[in-house]
């Protein structure tokens, strides 16, 4: 059985009118522009909106890590002071 690489995307989980998403847009604006995270608006994006349902994604904005290895996914929602895990979820795919 080959192994799958491992991959891992940051994104940023917002929704028109909140005004603290604003603001972590702006704070996170040079990984945004590097292609480092990526940005889902909830309001307009129904795949976003829907997965944000499925992880009971309760508060935006919320910043996930999302690694997968084609085996499992892992959603780690960070921190926003830190950037660091604040609580981990694995989906096994298998």
């Amino acid at each position: 059985m080959v192994e799958k690489e491992r991959r891992e995307k940051l994104v940023l989980m917002i929704q028109e009118g909140c005004p603290h998403c604003k603001d972590e847009i702006e704070r996170h604006r040079e990984e945004i522009e590097k292609g480092e995270m990526v940005v889902r608006d909830l309001s307009k994006d129904d795949s976003a909106y829907r997965f944000a349902l499925a992880v009971n994604l309760r508060y935006v904005p919320e910043l996930l890590k999302i690694t997968t290895d084609g085996r499992k996914v892992e959603i780690c929602r960070l921190s926003r002071r830190d950037m660091k895990p604040a609580q981990c979820k694995v989906i096994d795919l298998d």
